[in-house]
């Protein structure tokens, strides 16, 4: 006996068959960043967040400066950054500003 199929099974599986391709150029659409993230706290003398301090990342092999701000926590974050050498630098009004020693 030959299998035979209804319209509502052939529509089901081209359904299926959509969402199964549809997905695999989903999955091309994520794409890594490459780099790594740089964040911290920046906090005063006494150890209370800085909300709004300008914060200044210079990778000190390229000259290249990404800038970014705390936010109301005082965190900082720098994504995707090339590998090498960086110094940090924070400013923020009434404060003084502060300078890291180079990172690698």
């Amino acid at each position: 006996m030959p299998f035979r199929m209804n319209s509502s099974t052939i529509l089901r599986l081209v359904v299926f068959a959509v969402v199964v391709v549809s997905s695999f150029g989903a999955l091309r659409l994520h794409a890594q960043a490459v780099g790594a993230t740089l964040s911290g706290t920046v906090t005063d003398q006494s150890g209370g967040v800085v909300p709004k301090a300008d914060v200044a990342i210079l990778n000190t092999g390229t000259g290249e400066t990404r800038s970014v701000s705390t936010n109301a926590d005082g965190i900082y974050s720098a994504p995707n950054l090339i590998p090498g050498s960086y110094s940090v630098t924070a400013t923020a009004p009434d404060f003084r500003s502060w300078c890291t020693p180079v990172l690698r």
